[in-house]
């Protein structure tokens, strides 16, 4: 199963000095970028940086139940609104924020500029970030302002998390599966995460272009996630017998045309030939069970802008069997309310991929 929780609070913090002090926390993009002097084009000002912060409860709460698997992945999931003479290839860096910050009510047009929340300079309305005598594992680092930010180092943590992005990648998806452990355990506080260019990147005159990303207070539905990923998937067929047919059916056979968005619920799947040979039965043989492959998916997909919500995915998103037929688990919280969404299904046999297209139904609050 593939479960996301939605952000709780995100800003953007800035280096220059006449943003160090200003906050950003309800602006609806995310930025990393370096700023040089408009005149000049040449002169360094600073860089910029991103907080985010989950709500884990959730997660902790359905692993301790067994709800989500002990053994699932998670992954920080942002959609890019936008890539400005960026690199071909270049690489930002994921860390565990050290000290707690406060998102505010700031935009980066403000005028005057509000300085109530976390900043460059400010982690709240009064306290700095630390920029020495840092807390035991962590540190920060800046090139014209002090300030920043405070994370704990990768060689403390044991990981380190990054992603590489080029022509064909924009968003950002990368694993963090140790930090959010840390925080369900309790041996670190969840103070969310920070994102950032390279060290090398960050520092000296060259030019690297700004990645902008959607935030918490986008009005679309390309809002922040953290994703679990885990194999919910069971296989027993009992007396079934396999559909081996070339030509086949797929279809939900219990969908309802609407959900809360607490629901969470057992989607049988009915898969069948398209046209039965016909035989002298007290029976219809549409109504015969059978059991797809195991190698047989699902995902999801938002219906007003087609994009795929749940990716197919031969580990995380299989169609499992018992002895009434085939199904999967969905938890409905992982989605916005108020839109309509549609399965889809996906049949590998050998080399060859069929695909079906499920019904539309809506999660309502």
């Amino acid at each position: 199963m593939i479960f996301r929780i939605f952000g709780q609070k995100d800003t953007t913090i800035y280096e220059q000095t006449l943003r160090k002090t200003q906050n950003a926390g309800v602006d609806e993009v995310l930025e990393v970028t370096k700023f040089f002097d408009e005149l000049t084009e040449t002169d360094f000002e600073g860089n910029s940086r991103v907080l985010i912060q989950f709500d884990i409860s959730t997660l902790s709460s359905s692993i301790a139940s067994g709800d989500i698997g002990a053994d699932s992945k998670f992954y920080l999931n942002l959609s890019s609104t936008e890539q400005t003479e960026v690199q071909a290839e270049y690489d930002l860096e994921i860390y565990q924020v050290s000290q707690s910050w406060t998102e505010g009510i700031g935009q980066f047009f403000d005028n005057p500029k509000t300085t109530d929340g976390c900043s460059w300079e400010f982690r709240n309305d009064t306290d700095k970030w630390l920029t020495g005598s840092f807390t035991l594992g962590s540190t920060g680092s800046s090139q014209i302002n002090n300030g920043g930010g405070t994370w704990y180092t990768a060689s403390f943590i044991g990981t380190e998390y990054s992603q590489t992005f080029n022509k064909s990648t924009n968003d950002l998806g990368a694993e963090v599966t140790n930090y959010v452990l840390d925080w369900i355990s309790g041996s670190r506080d969840n103070h969310g995460f920070l994102v950032k260019r390279t060290d090398v990147a960050e520092s000296g005159s060259s030019k690297f272009g700004s990645s902008k990303f959607f935030s918490n207070e986008t009005h679309t539905i390309y809002v922040p996630t953290l994703e679990a990923r885990w194999d919910d998937s069971s296989f027993e067929t009992g007396s079934l017998q396999e559909l081996t047919a070339d030509d086949i059916l797929i279809y939900p056979k219990n969908l309802r045309a609407e959900y809360t968005e607490t629901s969470r619920g057992r989607i049988r799947i009915v898969g069948r030939e398209r046209y039965p040979t016909r035989t002298f039965s007290t029976s219809s043989a549409y109504t015969t069970v059978k059991y797809l492959p195991t190698s047989s998916y699902y995902q999801l997909r938002d219906v007003e802008t087609n994009l795929v919500m749940i990716p197919y995915d031969t580990s995380y998103t299989k169609i499992s069997c018992d002895s009434t037929g085939n199904y999967f688990d969905f938890r409905f919280d992982t989605l916005q309310p108020e839109r309509f969404y549609q399965f889809e299904f996906r049949v590998d046999r050998g080399t060859k991929k069929e695909f079906f297209t499920g019904y539309v139904f809506k999660v309502v609050r």
